[in-house]
């Protein structure tokens, strides 16, 4: 990571160290502001989660290293998965296992039971087919 992304990361932390420093030396409530949108909407009256002060911790949303060759990426905690795809968000996604190994990672007996019940007529492609053949 260059020094001027790690200077900048560090900086955002410790202001929401000093945050926190401030909280626990006041021993007030607090919640996590992450700034994005809650799954709860709209969210109970009375919900203790939200009690108390908050602690900002929405500049957290930069990427800070990608390693494409070991697969591998360092982010803040803002950072969604469309942000990690530059915006894009796709449903649509390539196997390169074959077939029997695919079914040994994702547990074909459960998945045939689960399919054999939301889907009995078979109207839609097994998880395997969708994602083996794309298009």
């Amino acid at each position: 990571m260059d020094e001027r992304l790690r200077a900048d990361h560090d900086r955002r932390v410790n202001l929401v160290a000093a945050q926190v420093r401030e909280l626990a030396g006041s021993r007030a409530a607090a919640h996590v502001d992450k700034g994005g949108v809650h799954h709860v909407v709209p969210l109970p009256a009375g919900d203790r989660r939200f009690a108390g002060r908050r602690v900002d911790v929405s500049a957290l949303r930069h990427v800070l290293e990608v390693d494409v060759e070991r697969r591998r990426c360092v982010a803040e905690p803002g950072v969604t998965f469309a942000d990690l795809l530059g915006g894009i968000k796709t449903l649509i996604s390539r196997n390169h296992y074959t077939e029997d190994r695919f079914w040994r990672i994702y547990n074909e007996a459960n998945y045939r039971t689960a399919k054999a019940r939301l889907d009995p007529n078979g109207v839609f492609r097994d998880l395997y087919e969708k994602l083996h053949r794309v298009g």
